[in-house]
């Protein structure tokens, strides 16, 4: 087996060698992601294995005129554990918490985390307590009536809605994230103040996904590749998510929750019991707190996609 690098902006990663329709796509690698030839599948197609592998390989297919092989003496050049100095070194980020003016019927303040006393939290003593917390946390926020995620003529908020639910849930997702400034200040261990626009930027829907990529291991987000593993990591009371990049930069792209199913809200699944749509909450051009009708990150509009599980 041979060593490959995706030489495309983004290249669809699919369970069958074809692109006939967009329900074989199981995600979109990112250009510069090594995976290795297993086989060739014909008429274009190879199959391939995701690296690093892990425990268990993520296997698919993909074009083969998107990969451009590695020489073995580049791939034996680059070391196997490299140390991590800068992210041990990076840590999480807020503007100001516990502010109570932050709340969810008004609508300045965005930047911030909500601040509204006895906001309620995930409870993790068991898996029904953290389902239950979830749904209560979802029920609280009211993403539908509250004002902090209402869409206008020119703007949605998606990615507020989504840094409040995983917030609130006890998972970090950056509402603003570090300068490129102050990430080289951080490295250097020297201190960082927290002031926006200088040390700290807000980021949109396309950069939470590109966040996902570069941060997501270092704060606790493991990348999964199938809707099934993902609804099910969602019922056992953990915090999933769904991002996506808009195709036009100067669009946002979507982001969205998965949540855990109870008796009155469910996934939509196919007759063999696997998830065709899983169970979402999100704010957007039509804001919802449970929906199951929705495969929207195949759409036209986004270049690509990521399922994230937070443990």
């Amino acid at each position: 087996m041979t060593k490959h690098k995706v030489v495309a902006d983004a290249l669809r990663f699919r369970s069958s060698p074809n692109s006939h329709s967009h329900r074989n796509i199981i995600a979109v690698l990112p250009n510069g992601q090594l995976v290795e030839k297993i086989a060739d599948s014909g008429s274009g197609w190879w199959e391939i294995s995701l690296l690093p592998s892990g425990p268990a390989a993520v296997t698919g297919f993909v074009a083969s005129r998107f990969l451009q092989a590695i020489p073995p003496e580049a791939v034996q050049s680059t070391p196997s554990n490299p140390i991590p100095v800068l992210p041990n070194l990076v840590t999480a980020v807020h503007l100001k918490e516990n502010r109570e003016s932050v709340a969810r019927n008004v609508i300045t303040g965005r930047a911030y985390p909500l601040g509204e006393p006895n906001r309620p939290t995930r409870d993790l003593s068991s898996v029904a307590s953290a389902v239950a917390s979830i749904h209560q946390v979802v029920k609280w926020i009211n993403v539908e009536r509250s004002a902090r995620y209402a869409p206008n003529s020119t703007s949605t908020y998606c990615n507020i809605y989504a840094h409040d639910y995983c917030y609130l849930n006890g998972a970090y997702l950056p509402r603003v994230w570090w300068s490129s400034r102050a990430l080289i200040d951080l490295s250097n261990r020297v201190h960082v103040p927290v002031q926006y626009g200088q040390t700290v930027n807000e980021l949109n829907a396309n950069n939470l996904l590109r966040w996902f990529y570069e941060w997501g291991d270092d704060f606790g987000w493991r990348r999964v590749f199938d809707l099934t593993e993902l609804q099910a990591e969602a019922n056992k009371g953990k915090i999933c998510i769904i991002a996506a990049r808009n195709l036009n930069e100067n669009r946002s792209g979507h982001i969205c929750a998965v949540v855990p199913e109870n008796n009155s809200e469910k996934a939509s699944r196919n007759l063999d019991g696997t998830i065709k749509i899983p169970l979402q909450s999100q704010a957007g051009r039509v804001n919802k707190s449970f929906f199951n009708n929705s495969l929207w990150w195949f759409g036209h509009t986004f270049a690509e996609f990521g399922y994230f599980v937070h443990d």
